[in-house]
């Protein structure tokens, strides 16, 4: 279940970052780029059952924690573009856009925040078997 979900993820974030990605499922001929990403990340998720240095379960739990972390920040720079009327004009955010925002990234961050505590602490087990 983990391969398909990164190898979509890692695919529409390569897309993304190479300008690729006009619509959400381009054709073979306009997303060459995007359907390789999708099979190289299939092909290695495969690979990676057979050298069993890590599960692809576990990957999809690592990439999950790293986005939580990385989100925090993520969501300040996106609140300083919303309320910025130079780039988007009479569409900034509103008092609820921007206390829902401020509220999820204070959540993330003491999140995070807890699992990097816990992590230095060592009062953290890996206790999953995947």
């Amino acid at each position: 279940m983990a391969v398909p979900t990164l190898a979509g993820s890692a695919a529409y974030a390569v897309a993304e970052n190479r300008g690729m990605a006009e619509r959400s499922l381009p054709t073979i001929q306009e997303g060459k780029g995007f359907y390789a990403t999708i099979a190289m990340v299939i092909v290695v998720g495969y690979l990676l059952n057979f050298v069993h240095t890590i599960s692809p379960v576990k990957a999809l739990l690592y990439a999950a924690v790293l986005n939580g972390l990385v989100a925090p920040p993520l969501i300040v720079v996106l609140l300083f573009i919303c309320n910025n009327r130079k780039i988007v004009g009479k569409n900034a955010n509103g008092w609820l856009s921007n206390t829902l925002g401020i509220i999820a990234m204070v959540l993330m961050s003491l999140a995070g925040g807890l699992l990097i505590w816990l992590l230095c602490t060592g009062k953290f087990r890996d206790t999953a078997r995947f």
